[in-house]
C-alpha cells in the first residue's frame, strides 16, 4: 500500500500543469486509497473519471485505467462523439460488486457505439481495465426477431415487443450476456420462456445471466419517445426509427418479421417483403414485413405518405412522398426500374418483391439504407438513389456490421458509378468519376480505409465512401471490367448466412477468382492510410528520324505503391496517345514514341487512382 502522500508526490507535475483540474485530482488521489475498502467505486471516482472523459483529459485518468489511459481508451479522440455519460453496470447475481464501467451517449445506427470497459479492483484502487468490445458476443447471436411496433401519435411514442430467438455459435458461452438498446426506450418486461429475467441497464448496454446455454428465446416489451437531429423522431405526419431500436447483440445479423401498427391515414413499412395487411375499425393499418435474409440493420419508417407505384416483372416498385409530386415519383420509378435491373444483371438477382424508395421531411442527415427500401433526406431522392439501392447488395445480401470497416459504402459508390459509366440513359444527371478526385492529403493520412467505421464521422466517411470507392475503380483496372464483375459475383455467392462480411471476404474471391494473389495490392490501399504521391521529373522531347521520343523519370515519395499508371501525350493536331506504365519503385525510368509532336504529357488523365495530389503530374513542352 502506498501513502497518500506517495500518490500526490506521483502525480504532483501533472497537478502543477493542470490548475483548473488540480483540487478535484487531489480528492480523487485522497478517494482512490479510501476506495480499498469500499465494495465499490465512490460517486466521487464516477465524477473524477465523467469530467476526466468530458474534458479530454486523459492522462489525468493514468491512476484510474490498468494500464496508460491511451491504450485503454483509444476510442476516446476518435470520431465525433465528445459527450459521454460514466455509468457502473453490475451483473444481476453480483449486486453489490460492479463488472463494468459503461461510456455511453445515444448513436445513429452505423456510427460508434457505447464502450464497455471491464472494472478491476487492485491492491491500488479500482482500475478501468481492458474493453468488452461492441464486437465480442460472448459466444451469442441472435438469429431472428419477431417484432412488433405500434405508434402512439398523441404522446410521439412508440412501443414494441420482440421475441429474440438466440444461439450458441461457441461450444461454450460465458456466463452472462450483453446486449444494446437505444436508452431512448425503457424495458417493461423481460422473460426467456415464460419466466422473469433479472437485468441491469447502464446506457444502452444491458446485462442479464440467461437461465440455461443457447438456444433460447428473449421475450422483451419496451417503450419509448425518440427525438433526434439525425433520424429517430416521431414527427405529427411520419415518424423514423433506425438506431438501436431493438435488441442487438455484436450487431450480427438476423432474420425478421416486424409487424407495425399505424394510425388512420398513415401508411407503415419496414424491411422485408409485405406479407399481410390488416385495416382495424378504429381506422388503423398493421401490416407484417418477412426478411428472410440475414441483416445487420432494420428501419421502420412511416407517414402521411403520397403513394405511387409500378410492376415490372412482377416487381412493386413504390415511391412514398410527403407531399403530392407526381412528377418526382415518376422521375425517381424511372431512375429506380432501371438501376435495379442494372444491378440485377450485373451483381446478383434482386432478393426481393419489392422496392420503396420514402422521403422525410424530417431532421435527417442524408439517406438510409434499409434493403427492400431506402430513406431519404427532403431533396436528395434522386441523386443518391443509385447508392442506397446498391446497399441491397452490399449492406443486406452481404451484410456489414459498421464495427471494423464500411467496406459497403466503398462497393455502393462504386457500383452507382458503374451505373452512370455502362448503365445506359439515366433520368438523371449523377455525379461523375472525377467529382469524386481527393480533397485533401490529410484527411487521407488519419486512418486506413478498412479500418473507418463510424458514417456520422466526416474525416472517415471521406476515406470510406470516397477513398475506398476509388479503390476498386483501381481494382477495376487491374483486372479488367468482366473480371471485376466476377469478383462481385463471387464475393456475393461465398456469403455466409448470419455473419457479416469485411474486406478480407472480397480480397479472397479475387484471389480465387483470378488465381492470383492480391495480397500487395490490398495492404497497399486498404491497410496503410495515405495516397500514391507521384512526379514527372527530368522529362525530355527528342526528335528523332521516324518522329519523337519523351523520356523522363516517374518519382514515388515513400510509401511506394504498385501501380500500372496511365499516362497521357496530346499531340499538337489533338490526338493522344496512351500507355501504362508499371511501376513498383521510387523512381522508375520511362520512353515513349510517338510520329506526332507531342504538346504535353500528363500522368493519370482521367483520375483513375486517387492520388495524393495532381501538381507535378502535368509536363508542357
Amino acid at each position: 500500500m502506498q501513502p497518500i502522500r506517495h500518490l500526490i508526490a506521483r502525480y504532483g507535475e501533472k497537478i502543477r500543469g493542470a490548475q483548473p483540474f488540480a483540487p478535484l485530482l487531489i480528492v480523487a488521489l485522497c478517494l482512490q486509497l479510501a476506495s480499498r475498502t469500499c465494495a465499490a467505486p465512490t460517486s466521487q471516482w464516477i465524477t473524477f473519471v465523467q469530467r476526466a472523459i468530458q474534458t479530454h483529459q486523459i492522462a489525468f485518468l493514468q491512476a484510474y485505467t490498468d494500464g496508460s489511459p491511451a491504450k485503454i481508451l483509444p476510442w476516446l479522440n476518435r470520431g465525433p462523439t465528445r459527450t459521454w455519460n460514466v455509468q457502473l453496470l453490475t451483473l444481476p447475481n453480483r449486486q453489490s460488486m460492479p463488472s463494468f464501467i459503461v461510456f455511453s451517449c445515444w448513436h445513429t445506427c452505423q456510427s460508434d457505439g457505447d464502450h464497455v470497459h471491464a472494472l478491476i479492483e487492485t491492491p491500488q484502487g479500482w482500475k478501468i481495465g481492458p474493453e468488452v468490445k461492441e464486437d465480442d458476443s460472448g459466444g451469442y447471436q441472435i438469429c431472428n426477431h419477431q417484432l412488433t411496433v405500434r405508434l402512439q401519435p398523441k404522446t410521439h411514442s412508440v412501443l414494441f415487443s420482440d421475441r429474440a430467438s438466440v444461439q450458441a455459435i461457441f461450444p461454450k458461452p460465458r456466463p452472462y450476456c450483453l446486449f444494446r438498446l437505444s436508452p431512448d426506450y425503457t424495458i417493461t418486461r423481460f422473460s426467456i420462456e415464460g419466466m422473469p429475467v433479472p437485468f441491469h441497464r447502464a446506457g444502452s448496454v444491458v446485462a442479464f445471466i440467461p437461465p440455461h446455454m443457447p438456444p433460447f428465446t428473449m421475450d422483451i416489451a419496451y417503450a419509448g419517445a425518440p427525438d433526434h437531429q439525425d433520424g429517430d423522431y416521431v414527427l405529427p405526419n411520419e415518424a423514423v426509427i433506425d438506431s438501436y431500436w431493438y435488441p442487438q447483440i455484436a450487431r450480427l445479423p438476423a432474420t425478421s418479421t416486424v409487424q407495425v401498427t399505424a394510425p388512420p391515414a398513415w401508411t407503415p413499412i419496414s424491411t422485408g417483403d409485405l406479407q399481410s395487411t390488416i385495416h382495424h375499425p378504429d381506422g388503423s393499418t398493421t401490416l407484417t414485413f418477412y426478411n428472410p435474409i440475414p441483416v445487420c440493420y432494420l428501419t421502420v419508417d412511416m407517414g402521411r405518405y403520397h403513394v405511387y407505384t409500378r410492376t415490372v416483372q412482377g416487381l412493386r416498385l413504390a415511391v412514398y412522398l410527403l407531399d403530392d409530386d407526381a412528377s418526382l415519383a415518376q422521375r425517381a420509378l424511372n431512375l429506380l426500374q432501371q438501376v435495379l435491373f442494372f444491378y440485377s444483371d450485373h451483381f446478383a438477382p434482386f432478393p426481393y418483391h419489392q422496392y420503396t424508395v420514402v422521403e422525410t421531411d424530417g431532421p435527417f442527415d442524408g439517406a438510409l439504407e434499409a434493403y427492400s427500401f431506402a430513406t431519404f433526406e427532403h431533396g436528395t431522392l434522386l441523386d443518391l438513389l443509385p447508392h442506397e439501392l446498391a446497399h441491397t447488395w452490399w449492406g443486406g445480401l452481404q451484410p456489414c456490421t459498421y464495427l471494423h470497416s464500411m467496406w459497403d459504402e466503398a462497393f455502393a459508390d462504386y457500383s452507382a458509378l458503374l451505373f452512370q459509366r455502362i448503365g445506359g440513359p439515366q433520368a438523371v444527371t449523377l455525379p461523375n468519376d472525377t467529382s469524386l478526385q481527393t480533397t485533401g492529403e490529410e484527411r487521407f493520412q488519419m486512418y486506413p480505409v478498412a479500418s473507418v467505421f463510424d458514417t456520422t464521422d466526416p474525416v472517415q466517411c471521406d476515406i470510406g465512401y470516397t477513398k475506398g470507392s476509388m479503390v476498386l475503380r483501381v481494382l477495376e483496372e487491374e483486372l479488367g471490367l468482366p473480371t471485376m464483375l466476377a469478383c462481385l459475383r463471387a464475393f456475393l455467392a461465398e456469403r455466409t448466412a448470419g455473419k457479416p462480411a469485411e474486406w478480407s471476404d472480397f480480397q479472397r474471391a479475387v484471389n480465387r477468382i483470378t488465381g492470383r494473389n492480391y495480397a500487395v495490392f490490398f495492404q497497399e490501399w486498404l491497410y496503410r492510410a495515405g495516397l500514391p504521391v507521384l512526379q514527372l521529373q527530368d522529362v525530355r522531347l527528342l526528335s528523332r528520324a521516324d518522329g519523337y521520343e519523351v523520356t523522363g523519370y516517374i518519382v514515388q515519395k515513400d510509401p511506394i505503391y504498385h501501380l500500372h499508371l496511365p499516362v497521357q501525350l496530346t499531340m499538337l493536331n489533338h490526338d493522344v496517345y496512351r500507355k501504362k506504365i508499371e511501376i513498383d519503385q521510387k523512381s522508375t525510368f520511362f520512353i515513349l514514341k510517338t510520329t506526332v509532336k507531342p504538346q504535353y504529357m500528363v500522368i493519370d488523365p482521367d483520375h483513375m487512382i486517387p492520388l495524393a495530389t495532381h501538381q507535378d503530374t502535368f509536363w508542357r513542352f
